[in-house]
């Protein structure tokens, strides 16, 4: 037997040595260099290539030790993350399987000396929760709470438009000044500067006599005379001018802003006295409410009581400047004065009413907002003069603030009337897919609308993310956030995650253990993965969704400990299923542990407690502020229940589950007739006076 052959002592220490179990302390870090033994590692130290790494180590100690130790801390903490997100476990064993990796930043090189010092470290610095027991030191990691971030993102998102409100004032007033400084430019080209002179008293002591009136200097000949430029230039304050500039002197500058101010005084007088006459409350400003619109509350006496800043439809005015207000978030009554009231302004493409102004009552389309100049572009749907096109101020700066000059608002002001909801969620297979798993021009042409009425459409589906997203997501316009895997995932809309869930490690062994005694097949849900035993008819049922293709991994024991899985599904007919549906809600706790739902026939899902996709969608529109009763949400399956029970108005499909039609509040045809068609053109395109042109689907005979 040769002396390297197979488990002869050099093998076994070569084996040894390739995979990094040598004893630490004959390691050298700077070198990267395992001894074998106490006399390998002193010949070592008296090497030529070792001596000059330490003088480059004594160069700056404090810093290679520094580098060492962060770099150290952050491979052991991508560990955690990685492979006990969630889970309190032993520190030795999470450093066993940091140690396990040969190449690893060992602790002899760090300002650690051991790993206990190391792990009172992460719980000083917030990190990691620790807790020192019989059994040695534990860890767990301290992640953000998801809802206090989401309420950050709320405080940051009022803090953001109170900015942009001050940013307005403050661009309308300077917009006021360039407009002041550009007139007086005019109004300094238009006439030469006169010779100024000195005052003198006359010998007899005479008062000094100021003629403002006196005629202008003679002006070179050829030239034309002052006049007619200076009434250009003020053309548009409805100043009189000058029919015979030849036979009449020019006015000076002072006259002529002394007669803009008496046009302005009389305006002033009439509008008063309009308002007068059409009203008796003794108040300057013009009422503006009106019932079944949105207004914001802003009066800072309601801060304390939660309803500052608050939104609320308006069901009833009493004597004109006081609203009953019907709060959106709780349904609290209030009794509100005008003043302490701001409009709330749609999306384009919402139906709007106008408030003031000579078309007022009338209902419009909002077709674009003009941030810049604090006008919105929208179209008359009633009246004499539908289809008419209006540039509207749509809001007066000061209105807040400053209630009493409300009445100088040129233009009307508009607020959102006929928009019932402010987002659409929607199943995928069975509700927005057909049969065929294919999206039809109907439906997608329902969907374009009303992204145009400035409605974006949600995805609410029990999937992974998979080769189905490529085909739907792009004709759903604009990225929005969706609600994936049975709310147990929810991405943004540029693919980020932004909230997760993950059964436990126990639950997911329990449900291996069960499916193998009842002999069921079970595939585990990793993310974008989709996970089984072996690949056999059961699992190719998951093709023709475009999930993920399932993988054959061999024993599903060998990766519970290594990755999250969010969900489980045992495969089987649908009769199977029912008869151990009941078994296995015993077994697995269903309400306590484990929360069972079906979304496809023959598919019993296993999901963390209390979650479901209702949930995924509530954490969606609390990120999105958006409140439910502004949804109208789709779907046909068992798993669509909750979603739909919460949100204004739940719809289902003609082909849905029983559970499905008992939790709807209405219901349209099946997903092969273009039921997300016909629910989105009824409830939201027709209000808004828009039809589609893709006809329906011939009935079967």
């Amino acid at each position: 037997m040769g002396k390297n052959d197979f488990l002869t002592p050099k093998a076994i220490s070569n084996r040894i040595k390739s995979k990094g179990l040598q004893k630490l302390r004959w390691f050298c870090q700077m070198c990267q260099k395992q001894c074998r033994d106490e006399n390998g590692f002193k010949c070592h130290l008296n090497s030529e290539s070792h001596k000059r790494q330490m003088e480059i180590f004594g160069q700056n100690a404090d810093r290679v030790i520094a580098g060492y130790s962060e770099e150290f801390e952050a491979d052991f903490m991508e560990l955690m993350r990685r492979s006990h997100p969630r889970t309190r476990v032993a520190a030795k064993n999470v450093y066993n399987e940091f140690i396990a990796d040969k190449y690893h930043i060992h602790m002899n090189s760090t300002k650690w000396f051991t790993l206990t010092e190391f792990v009172k470290y992460l719980g000083k610095t917030g990190k990691c929760r620790v807790d020192e027991t019989p059994k040695g030191w534990f860890i767990s990691l301290l992640e953000a709470d998801k809802l206090e971030e989401i309420e950050k993102g709320k405080r940051s998102k009022r803090d953001r438009a109170e900015r942009d409100e001050e940013h307005r004032r403050k661009a309308e007033i300077e917009s006021q000044i360039e407009r002041a400084q550009k007139r007086a430019r005019v109004e300094e080209d238009s006439g030469e500067a006169t010779q100024g002179s000195e005052l003198h008293r006359t010998e007899h002591g005479e008062p000094l006599k100021i003629a403002l009136s006196s005629a202008a200097p003679e002006r070179a000949s050829g030239k034309p005379p002052i006049a007619p430029k200076l009434n250009a230039a003020f053309a548009d304050d409805g100043r009189p001018t000058q029919t015979q500039p030849g036979t009449a002197r020019p006015k000076s500058k002072l006259e002529l802003l002394m007669e803009r101010d008496k046009v302005f005084e009389k305006q002033k007088a009439d509008r008063a006295a309009a308002s007068a006459s059409s009203s008796h409350t003794g108040r300057k400003d013009d009422p503006w409410l009106s019932e079944d619109i949105i207004v914001k509350v802003m009066s800072k006496a309601l801060k304390e009581a939660g309803y500052y800043k608050g939104k609320g439809v308006v069901q009833r005015v009493l004597k004109h400047y006081v609203a009953e207000i019907s709060m959106l978030d709780g349904g609290d009554i209030l009794q509100v004065d005008q003043a302490e009231l701001e409009t709330v302004l749609p999306q384009p493409g919402g139906t709007v009413r106008i408030l003031q102004g000579p078309y007022k009552g009338c209902k419009a389309s909002m077709m674009g907002i003009d941030e810049h100049k604090f006008k919105a572009k929208i179209r008359l749907l009633d009246g004499k003069q539908a289809g008419k096109t209006l540039d509207a101020d749509y809001e007066d700066p000061l209105r807040s603030s400053h209630p009493r000059r409300a009445q100088q608002t040129r233009g009307p002001m508009c607020q959102a009337t006929d928009r019932r909801f402010d987002l659409v969620t929607t199943d995928v297979d069975g509700t927005l897919l057909s049969s065929k798993n294919e999206l039809s021009p109907r439906n997608e042409e329902a969907i374009a609308e009303c992204i145009k009425l400035g409605i974006p459409v949600c995805i609410a589906t029990g999937k992974a993310r998979g080769p189905w997203c490529k085909k739907v997501l792009p004709k759903l316009g604009a990225p929005m956030p969706g609600v994936y895997m049975q709310g147990l995932l929810i991405y943004n809309g540029d693919g980020s995650l932004m909230h997760e869930e993950s059964l436990s490690k126990d639950i997911v062994r329990e449900c291996i253990k069960l499916a193998k005694e009842l002999n069921i097949t079970l595939v585990l849900y990793s993310y974008d993965r989709i996970l089984a035993e072996q690949i056999n008819q059961d699992s190719d049922r998951l093709l023709p969704y475009e999930d993920p293709t399932p993988e054959s991994v061999g024993d599903l024991d060998n990766i519970v400990d290594t990755l999250a899985i969010q969900k489980c599904i045992m495969i089987a007919s649908e009769s199977r299923i029912e008869e151990t549906r009941q078994q296995i809600a015993e077994r697995l706790g269903d309400g306590t542990r484990t929360s069972l739902t079906v979304a496809i026939a023959g598919m019993l899902e296993i999901l963390p407690a209390g979650a479901s996709k209702g949930h995924g969608v509530d954490q969606l529109l609390k990120h999105l502020d958006i409140h439910p009763d502004r949804v109208l949400a789709m779907g046909d399956g068992e798993n669509d229940k909750l979603m739909l029970q919460m949100v204004g108005l739940g719809v289902a499909m003609g082909n849905a589950s029983k559970a499905c039609l008992e939790a709807a509040d209405v219901q349209v045809s099946s997903n092969d007739d273009d039921g997300v068609a016909e629910a989105l053109e009824k409830y939201i395109l027709e209000p808004a006076g828009i039809k589609l042109k893709t006809p329906k689907k011939a009935a079967a005979v």
